[in-house]
């Protein structure tokens, strides 16, 4: 399983950061450089086993393991900083790059204000293509021509309305499929199930918006000695919650 990385600046400097599970993860070494620590190992040992963790990503040179560190993870990095631009980084990641990317359950593109059509079926093969060459198209020509490249190739959008999701999402009549028999899955073993292939980032957004919506409780723990978002189904034992299905 590989993540492409959403690289931000600040002062110059460049924070890279992988969305994993519908959560934020910085990479250590760009958070060491940016907080003052000498070593990406020095800050890591203050850190919880959870707040932690290896995981490969997908960078300009291929496929790498990193060591990246939770949210939860950069504020306890900044709290033990003794450099004076910590205040204001953890400022700068709070107002503006943390609601750049949940303003609306996924990162926020510029330059366009229209949705994405919305896929008419679900191919997980072309979906899977699809992806692949709209992630192709960001790293060549940046946010904007891969955001005009989505509609085109007919994948289908993440809509804001968290209710008209369950219904309009091409992914969760599948997911659905997938979860019957199931008592707990990560996003990557549900996109497995589906059968879906190397997803992008916005694809883990969907699915994990879907299991919130449905009353998936969620919690970040080790699995295969990676930190990984682990979702258990609903109390009532239902698929969504609170109804009969």
């Amino acid at each position: 399983m590989s993540n492409a990385l959403l690289s931000y600046q600040f002062d110059e400097t460049p924070v890279r950061i992988a969305i994993i599970d519908d959560d934020p993860w910085f990479v250590a070494s760009d958070l060491s450089s940016v907080l003052g620590y000498s070593q990406p190992a020095f800050m890591t040992r203050i850190l919880d086993d959870d707040e932690k963790g290896l995981h490969i990503m997908q960078t300009l040179g291929g496929q790498q393991q990193m060591l990246i560190v939770s949210e939860s993870g950069m504020y306890a990095a900044v709290l033990k900083s003794r450099k004076p631009e910590a205040k204001r980084f953890r400022k700068w990641v709070t107002a503006e790059v943390l609601p750049s990317l949940r303003k609306t359950g996924r990162y926020e593109l510029p330059g366009l204000d229209e949705a994405p059509v919305q896929a008419l079926d679900f191919d997980p093969i072309r979906l899977s293509a699809g992806a692949n060459v709209v992630r192709l198209a960001m790293r060549l020509y940046g946010p904007v021509a891969a955001r005009r490249l989505w509609p085109q190739l007919g994948l289908p959008a993440v809509t804001p309305d968290g209710e008209s999701v369950i219904d309009a999402d091409p992914i969760a009549s599948p997911l659905r499929a997938y979860l019957v028999d199931k008592q707990e899955t990560t996003i990557q073993q549900a996109a497995d199930g589906m059968g879906l292939v190397d997803i992008d980032w916005s694809t883990r957004q969907r699915i994990g918006k879907l299991l919130h919506l449905w009353g998936w409780t969620s919690k970040t723990r080790k699995v295969h000695r990676r930190a990984a978002r682990v979702f258990t189904r609903p109390a009532d034992g239902a698929i969504i919650a609170g109804s009969a299905a």
